[in-house]
C-alpha cells in the first residue's frame, strides 16, 4: 500500500491458540502530507473568514474600534444627561427634599437612586443602536447625526422624568 505498511504476526499462546497482530503504519512521508494539507485547510479556513469579514468590515480590530468609539462618544454624553436630568429633579423636588425630616430624606433618596438607575439603564439602548449603524456603510453619515438620537433621548427621559415627579408625591 503506498501511503502505509501492514506488519502482521502470528503466535501461539500457552493453550495452543494462533493469535494474530496486525500493526497499520503510515509512512513519514505519508504523514508529513496529510499534516500540510489539514494545516492547508486551517489556513485557507482562517483565510476565509478573515476575507469575508474584511469585505464587511468586521475585522477583530475594526470591531473592537467600533465599540471603543462609540463607548467613548455616549458616555460623554451621558454626564450631559445626568446633569439635565437632577436638575429637573432639583427644580420639582428640591425643596421638598431639603425641608423634610431624616427619615423622609431617606425614602426620598431611595426613590431618586432607583430612578436615576432606570434612568441609565435605558440610556444604555443608545449603544445597540450606535453600533448597528457603525458596521453599515451609513458610518459617516450616523456620525454627523446621532447627536439627534440622543437629543431625541435626552427629551424622552425629561418628559417621562417630569410625569413621574408631577404625578407622584414624594414618600
Amino acid at each position: 500500500m503506498p501511503d502505509h505498511e501492514l506488519w502482521t504476526g502470528f503466535l501461539t499462546d500457552p493453550d495452543g491458540n494462533l493469535v494474530g497482530l496486525m500493526k497499520d503504519k503510515r509512512n513519514r512521508q505519508s504523514v508529513l502530507v496529510q499534516e500540510n494539507a489539514r494545516h492547508s485547510e486551517v489556513v485557507g479556513l482562517r483565510c476565509g473568514l478573515r476575507n469575508a469579514y474584511q469585505n464587511k468590515g468586521w475585522s477583530p480590530v475594526n470591531i473592537q474600534s467600533h465599540v471603543s468609539e462609540a463607548i467613548s462618544y455616549w458616555e460623554r454624553k451621558r454626564i450631559v444627561y445626568n446633569i439635565v436630568l437632577a436638575c429637573l429633579v432639583l427644580t420639582c423636588w428640591g425643596e421638598d427634599m431639603l425641608l423634610g425630616g431624616p427619615a423622609q430624606s431617606l425614602g426620598n433618596g431611595i426613590v431618586l437612586l432607583t430612578l436615576a438607575g432606570i434612568a441609565n439603564v435605558l440610556y444604555c439602548f443608545a449603544y445597540p443602536v450606535d453600533f448597528a449603524f457603525q458596521i453599515t456603510p451609513l458610518k459617516a453619515v450616523w456620525q454627523r447625526h446621532r447627536l439627534m438620537l440622543f437629543t431625541s433621548g435626552l427629551l424622552l427621559a425629561s418628559a417621562l422624568a417630569l410625569w413621574v415627579m408631577l404625578h407622584t408625591a414624594m414618600a
